[in-house]
């Protein structure tokens, strides 16, 4: 968690680079997190 936050205090100093790799991280982590749980959501509500 610290890190993101780091990451995210640089994406909001570096304005000009809105675009910036860390951003892109954040970004691809937060879907990747979502569509894990959505998948482990839809796995229970088959085994029922």
């Amino acid at each position: 968690m610290q890190r993101l936050a780091v990451e995210f205090q640089e994406i909001h100093m570096g304005d000009n680079s809105f675009l910036s790799p860390a951003f892109v991280i954040l970004v691809v982590g937060i879907i990747a997190v979502v569509v894990w749980l959505v998948t482990r959501a839809k796995k229970k509500r088959n085994k029922k």
